[in-house]
């Protein structure tokens, strides 16, 4: 999406979805992400993000989370 790269997209919904490792806690990866989110916003993309533990410990939550932004 324009100079950006994202895990998952439909565009359908304009639905991202991000999974975040431990480079996005650094106050680099931080920044990256807010201006990331800015550009998305203008384009009005939504979107959700994960850490990655998240994802292997809580599918089910994850899986509830991203239902639930669809229906809204």
């Amino acid at each position: 999406m324009g100079v950006y790269i994202l895990d998952f997209y439909c565009p359908k919904t304009k639905l991202a979805i991000e999974l975040d490792g431990a480079q996005h806690g650094t106050s680099e990866g931080k920044e990256y992400d807010k201006e990331r989110e800015k550009y998305l916003k203008i384009l009005n993309i939504k979107t959700l993000r994960f850490w990655n533990h998240e994802v292997i410990d809580n599918l089910e939550k994850v899986i509830a989370t991203i239902g639930s932004a669809l229906i809204l």
